[in-house]
């Protein structure tokens, strides 16, 4: 079985929202199973990022993509299940980074 690697998606784009409170009231933070692409093509995964309007803006690993939140769904295979799609607004993500003391993921249905 393919290890997966350790990526910093959750605490990334926790820190994304964090760090622009003043855009908080129009972003949501998603956690959802999405497929791998390059060294992990195909392997499903746990995965967050943030959106703003019809824009993903995925913050993981020291990068800032912003991507058409259509053709980001579409390449990441978006599994919209129930406990494969869940979606947080600002004050959501805050209690939840509070009483789970961890940045995420809470409630998602996969491998982390």
């Amino acid at each position: 079985m393919t290890e997966l690697p350790k990526g910093d998606c959750f605490k990334a784009s926790v820190d994304f929202m964090v760090n622009n409170p003043d855009i908080k009231q129009i972003v949501t933070l998603v956690h959802a199973e999405v497929r791998g692409r390059g060294p992990i093509e195909g392997i499903r995964m746990g995965h967050s990022w943030v959106e703003l309007g019809d824009y993903v803006i995925d913050v993981a690993n020291g990068k800032r993509h912003l991507i058409k939140k259509e053709l980001y769904y579409q390449v990441a295979e978006i599994d919209k299940s129930e406990g494969k799609y869940i979606r947080y607004s600002f004050d959501e993500m805050i209690e939840n980074v509070l009483e789970n003391k961890t940045y995420g993921h809470w409630e998602l249905n996969v491998k982390q």
